[in-house]
């Protein structure tokens, strides 16, 4: 089953053994290649974002992001759940 949930005002639970697609704003890069990397204190959390394809190709796109919880966790707007790392 696939649902196209947005996050309202008040929030969204997010619970065990349900897969969830997030996605981010559109981004730009020409110039290097960034790879999608977890925040530490969200993985602390039980957080994952990404278990495949972490490196990003050049773009001007919204990147999907692959979320599973190991505990039951409340997400808010705009709560920043990952980075984008580059070499430069």
């Amino acid at each position: 089953m696939r649902l196209n949930i947005r996050i309202p005002d008040e929030g969204f639970v997010c619970t065990l053994n349900i897969f969830y697609l997030g996605a981010t704003e559109n981004i730009r890069n020409l110039l290097h290649v960034p790879f999608l990397e977890g925040k530490s204190s969200t993985g602390r959390l039980g957080i994952d974002i990404h278990a495949t394809a972490g490196k990003v190709m050049w773009f001007f796109v919204a990147l999907d992001i692959e979320i599973s919880v190991n505990n039951p966790f409340g997400f808010i707007k705009a709560m920043p759940i990952g980075q984008l790392i580059i070499s430069v």
